[in-house]
């Protein structure tokens, strides 16, 4: 499709123009005067498109692009305008006027529009599957999710295995965006299966660690997708917590003057298919609260994984299962580098 251009000078005066532009400014419904050769380009202009044109007839700026709806009764179109500085030789800094071009981008913003629904769609299919809290005499579970983009890889899933097992799991894909929101709706359709059939934390990473490999690798030629994750086993009868956690940062666990960190036992998920499987093993007490999180934390609050482990400890009781909506709007509510989860215990 050719191009709408246009040449002025450095007062703005419209000195040339291309035949597709002449065409475009008649079939829409412009009059020659109004944007023609001789015409006042500036004059018909917005406030932001003159002070664009004018920083690049000044020098300010190697280029202007503006984005713009132009529908016609017929169709809806969109448009990018650029503004060059067309300087004059053999003196490079002395400016003669500018280039405009239009550029018909229609097609471009159908399909963002198109992505953007398909993304919204998606979107609320990921949070149509997470996992209700969980409230009873033995045990409060909650959650907190906060996407960096449409989608996020950071998963989280809990289960009553039986009357006094509960398995609760936390998974950070690797990377942002479809990808690893992908693998992550994939991982989210095996954990039932695989946490109630075998619910000890070794077992439970050996399966995903498995089914990583012949799942994901097969399709995806990389080593760069793997995940972090803990895994926590509890037993409300034994006050117990059996977990691993594999390279995930530390989970927190808070009690009447007491804590502790829920530290590394293993490697990440998916890094290798040969692993000696470690766990560990800590007692609570009733009332103690635990919270299990990804690294989107330490980014959001630019710290490192070590200083938000610590940093979590100190807001320990702002992290009650039923506190996390205002955390979300608090704490979490600025820019995010990365996906945010955090699982909430309160036992």
């Amino acid at each position: 499709m050719a191009h709408q251009v246009a040449i002025i000078d450095q007062d703005g005066w419209i000195i040339a123009t291309n035949e597709e532009w002449d065409r475009f400014c008649q079939m829409n419904g412009g009059r020659m005067d109004d944007c023609g050769v001789g015409s006042q380009y500036l004059e018909v202009s917005g406030k932001e498109v003159q002070l664009g044109i004018m920083s690049v007839l000044q020098g300010k700026k190697k280029m202007f692009r503006y984005e713009y709806p132009c529908h016609s009764p017929n169709e809806m179109r969109w448009f990018a305008m650029v503004v060059t500085p067309l300087k004059q030789l053999p003196d490079p800094l002395q400016m003669e006027g500018a280039v405009i071009t239009h550029l018909n981008i229609t097609d471009r913003k159908r399909l963002e529009m198109q992505q953007s629904k398909d993304f919204a769609l998606a979107q609320a299919i990921q949070k149509s599957v997470l996992v209700p809290p969980i409230e009873n005499e033995n045990i409060m579970i909650n959650a907190l999710l906060r996407p960096s983009q449409h989608l996020s890889g950071d998963l989280y899933s809990w289960y009553q295995i039986d009357e006094r097992h509960y398995g609760v799991i936390l998974l950070d894909i690797m990377g942002q965006g479809v990808a690893s929101s992908l693998i992550s709706m994939s991982l989210r359709a095996l954990l039932p299966g695989i946490i109630r059939r075998v619910s000890d934390p070794e077992r439970v990473y050996a399966e995903l660690n498995k089914h990583f490999h012949s799942l994901f690798r097969s399709v995806i030629h990389s080593k760069h997708y793997f995940c972090t994750g803990i895994y926590l086993y509890i037993d409300v009868e034994q006050k117990s917590i059996q977990y691993f956690n594999a390279g995930h940062p530390s989970g927190i666990l808070v009690g009447d003057g007491r804590n502790h960190l829920l530290k590394q036992t293993i490697t990440p998920i998916g890094l290798s298919e040969d692993m000696e499987l470690v766990t560990d093993q800590v007692q609570y007490e009733k009332g103690d609260q635990l919270a299990i999180f990804t690294d989107g934390v330490a980014g959001t609050l630019r710290m490192t994984v070590r200083e938000s482990e610590h940093y979590m400890l100190t807001i320990a009781d702002q992290l009650h299962p039923t506190k996390l909506e205002e955390l979300s709007k608090g704490i979490f509510a600025g820019e995010q580098a990365d996906d945010i989860a955090i699982v909430s215990i309160k036992l």
